[in-house]
Parts: structure tokens; C-alpha cells; sequence
């Protein structure tokens, strides 16, 4: 049976990227999800437009791809 491998735990002070490549976000919700993350001692960026509604979506196709990939070619 092959084992299982785990990533490294995320430890206080690193980088997380909060995105929304799906429906729309709630301002008050992503307010309170950061601030919880980061009284554990985790910095957390979004973009200004992370907000953005399009229908039942978080914005145009465009800016939810674009965002995810920003995201994941961000080496910091």
C-alpha cells in the first residue's frame, strides 16, 4: 500500500492568496475570514476586485482567470 505524503505545514508569516475563481464574495465575509487569518499570524492579500459580481459569478470570466493566475505565478 503506498504511503501517504503531506505538504509542509503553512507556518505564521507566510503569504496567503485569498481568490474567488467562482460565485461571488461576500465583503463582510472575506473581512472576517482575513482577520482571522491573520490573528494567526498569516499576511493575506486579495485583489481590490475580488468583490466583483457578474450574475451568479464573482466577476467576468477574465478577471476570475485572471486573478487565479496571478495567484498561482506568484512565487511569494
Amino acid at each position: 500500500m503506498p504511503s501517504v505524503s503531506r505538504p509542509r505545514a503553512i507556518r505564521p508569516g507566510a503569504r496567503i492568496a485569498i481568490a474567488a475563481p467562482a460565485g461571488p464574495v461576500d465583503p463582510d465575509a472575506l473581512a472576517s475570514g482575513r482577520q482571522a487569518l491573520e490573528r494567526l499570524g498569516f499576511e493575506t492579500i486579495a485583489r481590490d476586485d475580488i468583490i466583483d459580481r457578474d450574475g451568479y459569478l464573482a466577476g467576468s470570466d477574465e478577471r476570475r482567470a485572471t486573478e487565479l493566475m496571478e495567484f498561482v505565478r506568484d512565487s511569494s
